[in-house]
């Protein structure tokens, strides 16, 4: 029998994964037994793999397979394909073939703390940087954004299962479309409304010295909406943005099929495991070619990278170590009610790179997009060696879970 075997038994309301065999507990007395032990080299081959097809997709890019016009248009057909097909079809099955009492809510709850911990710790940023309010969100979502789904789900299925592998990372990503996204995009729309309104204000930097210009300012703050109607902007923004986010409607139809409690029907099931299989290696590929096309932009163009360099060397390794390293304590904080397995997939989940929807949303509004750039870049070829760090350091180590 597969040494790596889980057995799922609801307690109380949520499910608990239980190892078959003792192995792993056996192997925790050699420091680094996790990552010597044959039982873990698929994880470091998925970990080379993911790699191999991310270099593939910068090769493209590089030898002119993808010229940069072309590029833009692959890009844009395959994350259409990505969003709009594959996540949601991911999304939803992950949830639906799982009755709505056996999900792990608890795990959630984690991760929900965790970006929420992360939201406040933030704000001191641009006090202590003497900068805007724009370093605020250029730092925190730099720093937190993971990506769960597309490297999530293969690294955690290579260590603990396909059970696992496909709903736990998915799990993870649930705190971001119910707190993180609309919370960004508040961040947003509240930041790109003043930048546009002291635009208007001031149309040009003598505005005091020229009549015309001062009356036109007036009138543009005499004609300005109210608080009330500021408000009900932002928050109609962003409901309609949120309202383009298909992932988020494999969210709620997967909670609602597997509150009903369906089976999902054999041919549905299959059409949607094809989907999501494609996930990983198509977002993979995207992934490369934004690499390469974002680095060759920083040689071919006069944009200052040097200050994106200096920031995303800060928050890469926050994002790589620290944000892990912040669940550690959120698990003794719900008193061991994530334990065993689940407890090592939140750790490392959380060590994932940033995801590259960050940088998208970045450059939506033109804001940080440099240095989200470069920390999805980054923080993307530095998965393997930060991953294996991780797993190596939760079977040294004993925290007790």
């Amino acid at each position: 029998m597969d040494p790596k075997l889980i057995r799922g038994t609801c307690r109380g309301g949520r499910r608990e994964m239980i190892s078959e065999y003792s192995e792993r507990k056996e192997k925790k007395n050699h420091p680094l037994g996790l990552c010597l032990s044959m039982d873990y080299l698929p994880t470091l081959y998925t970990a080379i793999a993911l790699l191999l097809v991310l270099l593939s997709g910068s090769a493209c890019r590089v030898l002119r397979v993808y010229p940069k016009v072309s590029a833009h248009s692959a890009l844009s057909a395959l994350n259409t394909f990505l969003f709009y097909a594959c996540l949601p079809c991911t999304v939803f099955r992950a949830l639906a073939i799982h009755p709505l009492r056996d999900l792990d809510w608890m795990f959630v709850l984690v991760f929900l703390v965790l970006r929420v911990l992360e939201a406040l710790l933030f704000i001191p940023i641009p006090f202590i940087l003497r900068g805007k309010f724009e370093d605020y969100i250029i730092h925190y979502l730099g720093a937190t954004f993971a990506d769960t789904i597309i490297f999530g789900v293969p690294l955690i299925t290579s260590l603990y299962g396909s059970d696992i592998g496909n709903l736990y990372p998915v799990l993870a990503a649930i705190s971001s479309f119910i707190f993180q996204l609309p919370y960004m995009l508040i961040v947003f729309e509240v930041t790109g409304n003043k930048r546009n309104q002291v635009a208007r204000e001031i149309p040009s930097g003598e505005a005091n010295d020229d009549p015309a210009a001062a009356d036109n300012a007036k009138l543009l703050r005499e004609n300005s909406p109210s608080r009330q109607q500021y408000v009900g902007q932002i928050a109609k923004s962003v409901a309609i943005r949120l309202l383009k986010v298909p992932p988020l409607y494999g969210i709620v139809l997967g909670i609602i099929y597997s509150l009903i409690g369906w089976d999902v029907p054999s041919f549905l099931d299959q059409a949607l495991q094809m989907f999501a299989n494609c996930v990983t290696p198509t977002a993979t590929f995207i992934i490369g070619i934004f690499i390469a096309d974002f680095t060759l932009g920083i040689f071919t163009s006069h944009t200052p990278f040097k200050t994106a360099f200096i920031r995303s060397s800060c928050y890469i390794p926050y994002k790589l170590l620290i944000m892990p390293a912040l669940v550690i304590p959120i698990l003794y904080m719900f008193n061991h009610t994530v334990t065993g397995d689940v407890a090592n997939v939140a750790i490392i989940v959380a060590s994932l790179p940033l995801a590259p929807s960050a940088f998208t949303l970045g450059k939506q509004y033109t804001i940080g997009e440099s240095e989200l750039g470069v920390s999805v870049a980054g923080g993307t070829l530095l998965m393997l060696p930060t991953v294996m760090s991780w797993i190596a350091i939760l079977n040294a180590v004993d925290f007790g879970f």
